[in-house]
C-alpha cells in the first residue's frame, strides 16, 4: 500500500523561516530564556554527575526540550558542550588524532581520500 501524497510540499530544514512563521513565533522573552538556560544547566549538571550517562537524565532532557521552544537551541547547547569538552581535553592532554584522522594524515601515495576505499 502506498502512502498518499502530502497535501503541502515539505520545506527544506535549512531554509529561513517565513515572515508569517517569524511573526507567530516571536523571540523568547528574558524570563523564558532564563527558564531555558536553567533547564539546560540542570541537564548538564546531571550529565556531569552521572559520568555522561544520558539514560539517568531523561526527565531533565524532556524538561529541556519542553521549556526551550526552539529545538535549535537545544541542539546548539549540546553541540557547544561537546565542543567545550573536546577543547578542554585537547588543552589538557594535547590533540590525540583518532584512527580516522590518521588515515587522512598519511603522506604521499598511501594517503587515503574520501573517494578511495
Amino acid at each position: 500500500m502506498s502512502n498518499p501524497a502530502p497535501s503541502q510540499p515539505e520545506t527544506m530544514s535549512n531554509s529561513a523561516p517565513s515572515k508569517a512563521e517569524t511573526m507567530s513565533n516571536p523571540a523568547p522573552s528574558k524570563a523564558e530564556r532564563k527558564v531555558c538556560y536553567d533547564a539546560r544547566d540542570a541537564y548538564f549538571h546531571c550529565l556531569d554527575t552521572n559520568d555522561e550517562d544520558a539514560s539517568k537524565c531523561t526527565q531533565l532532557k524532556a524538561a529541556l526540550d519542553d521549556v526551550c521552544k526552539k529545538k535549535l537551541w537545544v541542539e546548539n547547547f549540546i553541540r557547544r558542550r561537546a565542543y567545550l569538552q573536546f577543547k578542554e581535553r585537547s588543552e589538557k592532554f594535547g590533540y590525540i588524532p583518532t584512527e580516522r584522522d590518521r588515515e587522512f594524515m598519511l603522506p604521499g601515495p598511501n594517503r587515503k581520500t574520501k573517494d578511495s576505499t
